[in-house]
């Protein structure tokens, strides 16, 4: 079983999902993280913490979250017919003509729909598992749910294409979910 998370910028979720799929049974050398630059530091595309579990050692790849990176990813998977291959995404999304959305990765360079499909086309296993939460990302459903080697496929995201946003900022910031997001993300980390 794999484990590929995408993201652009870090969320609370990050961290409690890898620990979460470790504690399932996901063997820590079997996911991959991208995220930002892959550097620790304070910069804008830069992580606070390379360490998503608290165990001391760097989880986050220290690679840049880019189209070529991700690529470099999947090229390098050894899946068979029994495994399953899980993708989590979650960034800053946006959308071209209707049902063409992207993603931010690193620097803003935009991950289309078509070409993630394209890089699955050559993954071979029993089933894949695409979450992606970003604004716009229902855009990716139809590239991404025709099995290209007769595996399942799921594929779950947060809003349309055509939806700017995933999530009531105003109310948030009105109620301070914002922070109390941030604040449990670092006592659990």
């Amino acid at each position: 079983t794999r484990y590929i998370s995408v993201t652009g910028v870090q969320t609370c979720a990050l961290p409690i999902l890898y620990c979460a799929l470790k504690e399932k049974g996901f063997p820590e050398d079997n996911i991959f993280v991208l995220e930002g630059d892959g550097t620790k530091g304070s910069g804008e595309w830069q992580n606070t913490s390379l360490n998503l579990d608290n165990i001391g050692d760097d989880d986050i790849m220290n690679v840049p979250c880019s189209v070529d990176e991700l690529s470099n990813v999947f090229q390098q998977l050894d899946l068979n017919e029994d495994d399953l291959l899980f993708i989590f995404a979650s960034t800053h999304g946006d959308s071209g003509d209707p049902n063409e959305s992207y993603l931010f990765m690193y620097n803003k360079e935009e991950l289309w729909d078509h070409t993630l499909a394209e890089m699955l086309e050559n993954i071979n296993c029993s089933q894949i598992i695409i979450s992606i939460y970003a604004c716009n990302s229902g855009g990716f459903v139809d590239d991404l749910m025709t099995p290209a080697n007769n595996e399942k496929r799921t594929v779950i995201t947060t809003v349309g294409w055509n939806h700017g946003y995933v999530r009531n900022v105003p109310f948030l910031q009105k109620y301070g979910m914002d922070e109390i997001g941030r604040a449990s993300c670092r006592e659990r980390v």
